[in-house]
């Protein structure tokens, strides 16, 4: 394995250093040596010439003159290709035509030294500055002496020629020297350069005519060579236009190229997923989220077919989708949603938006852009089901039940008795729950619901009405027999001993049997004709069945319990009044609401209880007096009797409930108080959806004069969470589908936090309803639940009754547990207690092997695979993934090597310095999270202080 560089010793890295810098100076020498050797070569072939050649042409003035052009073309310098090149020919050519050849190299090294010898003397070079300048002028000197052996004949041809040859003679001597100065002193392959090479010769050959004009015309009087300064000044603004429009395509092709990388980043890292189809549905390009539904191998995918990918039920729907969307313009992009199939083969459901860019050539495509909405899709079937269906059986609720009823009724054939309704009551069902108790009556009716629908074909529709009521809808009934025969093996089913965990229990059930016919006049005469029957079976004896006939009608007026549902108007309308006139109807018995933080009674809940016969819950009462447009007379009269009530216990808050629609009415207004300190205000029903707009003001001004607000059934349902988020109460009471198994249910427990945060967020409390266990109790206690009620605590009772002891001691039980810190309570978030143990364990550390071990357990905090301690300030805080394009390739390699996808560096400080990072490691490529960043910063601040102290102590120690 390669030596990392913490790995080396101080020595170690100082040799390295010097070596760097021993092979810079030995490198920096040969330079040096080749173009002193190089310039001298020049200095003495220069002087050598001008001392042997003759001088029959050209005086003193015109060497003169034609140095001083040479000097100034010197000093302009243009870009060309890949190289640079001075316009030295616009001369060059002349001083071999009009001077004594001899003389040429010696004016052309004097002409370029002035400028660097000025720097020189200035300082602003050093010395050694003027060798390379020195060697530049070595091209000078084949042209020169070609010249000098070959003479300048008479003729115009032959003179060129000669020109000719000489320049041929520069290009190969000076690419000779150029070469030997790259490869000796610079160590560089000069093949490399050839290209700039060739460039600077072109504009050479290209300038030499010119020149050699300018020679012709020089030889009346050499001034007219100042003519060729306009051309090279002409050069200079050319090379200056081409260059500043050359840094303007190259800066605005960086714009672009910057735009670009920024749209692929942005878009290889979204969620969603990009398809574009041409107009057959074949794929022709896929960018975004891709892998989830084409997997890795997705760009194979590219020239498929869209409809490949599709759920085989949604091929039509996807089909007249993208018809639809080729026949819209562009500007107008079109949604729909289907299922896909992904790469592992499941099908999920995906949101897409379509746009028409079929006539942009640019694209030529329907440009779809997908995201996975199946979780959404979950969340609202589950929403669905919980509206539609009984939370505690799973079987339809009663709108559910009446709706397929009436779609039944209206969908028959009016010539045939095609439907069929069961009423099934478990016999004696009360006496059963309150001697097991409701978490026992609840077993009881889940294990009936199981059992009733296992009776029933797949077409059938089983529904929980109420309490231990239940319905059955059979279709396609073509005789009662059918009926009849389902009713029997209801029956059966259920005549068999149901085991619960306190032992097994015999129920039995009445059966009433309904039969469409054609004079039925709606689902309600429907049912109340199953209704009679199965009291009839109840009058019968119980365990049986009965089949509606004509004569059971007149027993509507004498039905038990809920017989009422279908009893006439009048009758149900002279009930009502006759508990309203009588005082003594409605008494209220209170059940206390305990504070799970301190153990003591917050408040009570009101609640009222009919005495009238017959015997029926107070939903059924009040229900009853809303259709009799009584109720909001009853409910006055029941808030009366409860806030009559007195020696109410100093401190504690009286709750009763109200339908948001009798805050608006005259009778309930009068019997509220002007002030309503102390009281809260429990919201049912669900005209909360609707957000009436007097509604909502009642309730503001409710608020304004001291009450509280409460909504009762969150969690149970989608119009619970509706009345949360519209309403924002004082107090959010859980139902108790949730609470109840809360300490032995992991899924419960996590959702219950979710609202107890949401609670604390918009300052309110919230409070358990059907406690029915001490576990329960401290359960919730521990996920921080403000109050809780229910039968474990105390029944609904006279007024001010206490609560039972052992409650008061499982609350303070759980609360001490919380101070101690032991973390043995199975309801707390189980992360939270790992990541208290964790930090703890870390504050105890006191050699570096302890924490050593911490590091894997941190690591399970962190969702990673491995976790580091790497001291050091040298790395990069951040987060790292191997598919990210802006990653240094170096490191992603490194990564890789070690078999790993992601990693995330958060540095570790003491004393205002970083002197370590905490680095994770994950084998899948993942973005990490923010909860996860925030667990590993909280330990990085115990880490800190950590790491000192064991440094001091391993300094310290001999």
């Amino acid at each position: 394995m390669a030596a990392r560089l913490e790995d080396l010793s101080p020595a170690e890295l100082d040799h390295i250093e010097q070596s760097r810098v021993r092979a810079g100076q030995r490198a920096e020498r040969r330079e040096l040596l080749t173009e002193f050797a190089v310039s001298s070569l020049v200095v003495v072939a220069a002087t050598a010439m001008a001392l042997l050649a003759g001088h029959e042409r050209g005086g003193a003035g015109t060497l003169v003159w034609m140095a001083a052009l040479c000097a100034v073309l010197a000093q302009i310098q243009f870009e060309v290709g890949e190289g640079y090149t001075r316009p030295i020919q616009l001369v060059f050519v002349p001083m071999l035509l009009l001077l004594s050849p001899g003389l040429v190299p010696l004016a052309i090294l004097l002409a370029h030294l002035p400028v660097p010898v000025l720097r020189v003397v200035r300082g602003d070079a050093p010395l050694q500055r003027l060798l390379p300048t020195i060697a530049d002028c070595a091209f000078s000197l084949a042209p020169a002496l070609v010249i000098l052996v070959a003479g300048v004949p008479d003729g115009l041809w032959s003179v060129a020629a000669v020109c000719l040859l000489a320049l041929g003679s520069m290009v190969v001597s000076d690419l000779a020297v150029s070469s030997l100065r790259m490869r000796v002193g610079l160590g560089m392959d000069p093949r490399a350069e050839l290209r700039g090479f060739a460039w600077v010769y072109l504009i050479d050959f290209c300038l030499a005519p010119i020149g050699f004009f300018a020679a012709l015309a020089a030889r009346g009087h050499p001034a007219m060579l100042a003519g060729v300064l306009p051309i090279a000044g002409l050069l200079v603004i050319f090379a200056r236009e081409r260059r500043g429009r050359i840094a303007n395509a190259m800066a605005l092709q960086q714009v672009a190229q910057e735009s670009r990388d920024r749209l692929q980043s942005i878009v290889q890292n979204s969620s969603d997923c990009i398809v574009i189809v041409d107009a057959r549905a074949t794929m022709t390009a896929l960018t975004g989220s891709v892998r989830p539904i084409f997997g890795p191998d997705w760009e194979r995918a590219q020239g498929g077919r869209l409809l490949e990918r599709v759920h085989p039920d949604d091929v039509p729907l996807v089909c007249a989708f993208l018809e639809s969307v080729a026949g819209k313009p562009a500007d107008e992009p079109q949604a729909a949603e289907w299922r896909m199939r992904y790469a592992d083969g499941s099908h999920r459901h995906i949101a897409a938006m379509a746009t028409n860019l079929l006539g942009d050539p640019r694209v030529a495509g329907i440009v779809i852009t997908a995201s996975d909405v199946e979780d959404r899709k979950a969340f609202e079937e589950q929403l669905r089901h919980r509206a539609f269906h009984d939370a505690l059986t799973g079987l339809a609720n009663r709108a559910l039940f009446y709706d397929r009823i009436e779609h039944a009724l209206g969908s028959r054939p009016r010539a045939a008795a095609e439907v069929a309704v069961l009423f099934v009551d478990l016999d004696d069902f009360k006496a059963a729950n309150d001697a097991r108790g409701h978490s026992e009556g609840d077993r009881l009716l889940q294990e009936a619901a199981r059992r009733l629908t296992a009776c029933l074909r797949s077409s059938d529709t089983a529904a929980r009405l109420g309490g231990d009521e239940f319905g059955v809808l059979i279709e396609g009934v073509t005789d009662p027999a059918t009926a009849t025969a389902a009713a029997a093996r209801i029956l059966d089913a259920l005549g068999h001993p149901i085991e619960l965990t306190d032992g097994p229990i015999s129920i039995s059930a009445s059966i009433g049997i309904a039969v469409s016919a054609g004079t039925d006049r709606g689902v309600e005469e429907f049912l109340r004709k199953a209704d009679l029957a199965m009291y009839e079976a109840k009058r019968n004896g119980k365990h049986r069945a009965e089949l509606f006939h004509a004569g059971l009608e007149r027993l509507g007026a004498e039905h038990g319990p809920r017989g009422q549902w279908f009893a006439r108007d009048d009758e149900q309308r002279a009930e009502i009044e006759d508990v309203l006139q009588d005082p003594d109807a409605i008494r209220m018995v209170f059940q206390p609401i305990i504070d799970l933080r301190t153990g003591r009674i917050a408040g009570y809940e009101s609640l009222a209880r009919f005495s009238r016969e017959p015997r029926r819950g107070p939903d059924v009462w009040f229900a009853q007096a809303h259709r009799c447009g009584l109720g909001y007379e009853l409910e006055a009269k029941a808030i009366a009797c409860a806030l009559a009530t007195p020696d109410r216990p100093r401190g504690t808050y009286l709750t009763f409930n109200l339908s948001p629609s009798s805050l608006l009415a005259d009778d309930v207004l009068r019997v509220l108080p002007a002030r309503l300190d102390g009281l809260v205000v429990e919201i049912t029903e669900n005209e909360l959806v609707s957000g009436d707009a007097a509604i909502t003001a009642a309730l503001d001004d409710l608020r304004a004069r001291g009450a509280r607000l409460a909504v009762d059934d969150t969690g149970a349902g989608y119009a619970g969470l509706t009345h949360v988020m519209r309403l924002q109460p004082d107090i959010i009471k859980l139902d108790r589908a949730l609470t109840s198994g809360v300490d032995h249910d992991p899924a419960k427990a996590p959702l219950i936090s979710s609202f107890v945060r949401y609670a604390r967020d918009i300052d309110a409390d919230v409070c358990a309803e059907g406690i029915e266990t001490r576990a329960e109790l401290e359960c919730l206690a521990d996920l921080d639940v403000a109050y809780g009620q229910g039968y474990g605590i105390a029944r609904p009772s006279p007024p001010w009754t206490g609560i039972a002891p052992d409650a008061t001691a499982a609350c303070l039980r759980a609360f001490e547990t919380t101070l101690a810190d032991t973390n043995d309570s199975p309801a707390r978030a189980d992360h939270d207690r790992r990541l208290e143990i964790l930090v703890r364990r870390l504050a105890e550390v006191t050699t570096a092997e302890e924490l050593h071990a911490c590091l894997g357990p941190l690591a399970d905090e962190l969702g990673a695979d491995e976790v580091r301690l790497v001291e050091g300030s040298d790395r990069q805080a951040g987060q790292l993934l191997v598919d990210d394009p802006t990653a240094d390739a170096r490191v992603v390699t490194a990564l890789r090597s070690e078999g790993y996808a992601s990693r995330l560096s958060l540095p570790v400080h003491s004393g205002g310095h970083v002197i370590a990072h905490l680095e994770a490691y994950a084998r899948q490529q993942r973005p990490w999270s923010r909860f996860q960043v925030g667990r590993a910063r909280l330990v990085c601040y115990q880490l800190g202080p950590l790491l000192t102290s064991l440094h001091a102590a391993t300094v310290g120690s001999p």
